[in-house]
């Protein structure tokens, strides 16, 4: 070996792996339940923040529907305060089943408000162990009724059947200052279809709607609380003996009285009737108006008991007519007593129909109209209270609600009704 020369010494390079290994593991074991804690931290908290976003989107809806109560009855604080919390406690029934939470509504009638608090505990699933008590979630919404008012025009009273109201074709409902509702918890309790259009202030279902956004003059609202039946309640007129069998008149001029028709009516040929004011009773059969006959009649009740009592206008037939403005038919021009038995269509097919003053009542019935020309637009109002509305063709039944253009009084139930929904946070 010459001076200077190093002295070269094998390098053992297994042992060093061996050590780098060693210290890899070690680093591992030391940082392993730092790095599971973060990506369970991390599961956890995606986890509280999509359950609070399910709360917000519960409380929302719940304040709407809430709010919704005041278009009914704008001064029940706590019909508004029990409606909102049933359909708080309903969403979370269905939707949010591992989270404890307590609702809890309050109403503010002076703003036409309620606003709906949802708490709930979530609990960790990763770091449970962690944290044990949990993490609090708290979430509020505010929804007030507010806008101009609207008067209820058509009620749908079907709770569960597809198309409580009905429009085809190009049929039309035209009430700018009214508000529709259908009593339906079907997707498509209210159906519009084609060019068919629902012109209307307030346009409301218990389930949904179908149509496009050019078929309703505002967007309908949905889940809305049903409406209650204004009618039912309501005192029947007395069915007394048969004053009439089976009566018909053909080319007939001349005055009608009120009475019981049993078999009822057929006003035919080229007849001009005048009614007397009062109530005219159509037990088992129908009231039909044929041909080229004109009826007349103010402060006349139409009211409709037992098999094949129903009401036929025809195609060319002339009407115009006005409810009673005392009495139990008072503002209700046209009654169908609630039976099983009762007929189930009330057929307007005159392209005549003028006057239809006050409300009709038709509970296991569907209203239909099938005309080229507008119903009921010389009327001071309208409002159609029927377990079905249909309309088809190229009909407009114009809903009025010129209440103080008449005498014909408005039932309780028919009147103030809606206008917006605002929601706040």
């Amino acid at each position: 070996m010459t001076p200077g020369e190093r002295i070269k010494r094998p390098v053992k390079i297994g042992r060093h792996i061996a050590d780098a290994r060693g210290n890899v593991a070690l680093t591992f074991a030391l940082t392993a339940p730092l790095l599971l804690a973060g990506a369970g931290a991390g599961v956890d908290a995606s986890r509280f923040f999509a359950a609070k976003s399910a709360l917000q989107q519960i409380a929302d809806g719940a304040a709407l529907s809430g709010a919704r109560q005041y278009f009914l009855d704008s001064s029940n604080a706590i019909a508004v305060e029990g409606v909102a919390t049933a359909a708080a406690e309903a969403a979370l029934r269905s939707n949010v089943k591992d989270l404890e939470a307590a609702v809890s509504a309050k109403a503010n009638a002076g703003a036409a408000g309620v606003q709906v608090t949802i708490s709930a505990t979530y609990r960790p699933t990763l770091l449970a162990g962690v944290f044990k008590e949990g993490f609090a979630i708290s979430v509020d919404s505010f929804a007030e009724a507010r806008g101009s008012e609207a008067s209820t025009c058509i009620i749908g009273l079907d709770t569960s059947s597809r198309s409580a109201v009905f429009l085809n074709e190009a049929a039309k409902i035209n009430g700018p200052d009214c508000a529709v509702y259908s009593n339906s918890t079907s997707n498509a309790g209210i159906e519009v279809l084609r060019d068919a259009k629902i012109i209307s202030a307030l346009t409301c279902s218990s389930g949904g709607y179908f149509g496009g956004a050019g078929n309703f003059s505002t967007q309908p609202l949905t889940d809305c609380p049903a409406r209650e039946d204004p009618i039912a309640n309501r005192t029947r007129p007395t069915v007394g003996a048969c004053d009439y069998n089976r009566k018909q008149v053909d080319d007939f001029t001349g005055a009608l009285n009120p009475g019981v028709y049993c078999g009822g009516l057929v006003v035919n040929g080229a007849s001009d009737v005048t009614l007397n004011p009062g109530t005219y009773i159509f037990k088992d059969g129908a009231f039909s108006i044929l041909r080229t006959s004109k009826v007349t009649g103010k402060n006349v009740g139409l009211y409709f008991t037992g098999r094949n009592a129903n009401l036929y206008f025809q195609e060319q037939s002339n009407v115009s007519l006005s409810g009673p403005v005392s009495g139990p038919m008072a503002g209700v021009l046209i009654w169908q007593e609630e039976d099983p038995r009762s007929a189930k269509m009330f057929e307007v097919r005159s392209n005549n129909v003028h006057t239809l003053t006050g409300t009709i009542y038709l509970p296991n019935s569907t209203f239909y109209a099938s005309v080229n020309a507008p119903v009921a637009q010389s009327s001071a109002y309208t409002a159609v209270v029927a377990r079905k509305i249909s309309l088809d063709g190229q009909v407009e039944l114009v809903l009025n609600d010129n209440y103080s253009d008449t005498d014909v009084p408005v039932p309780a139930g028919v009147g103030r009704a809606g206008g917006d929904i605002v929601l706040r946070r």
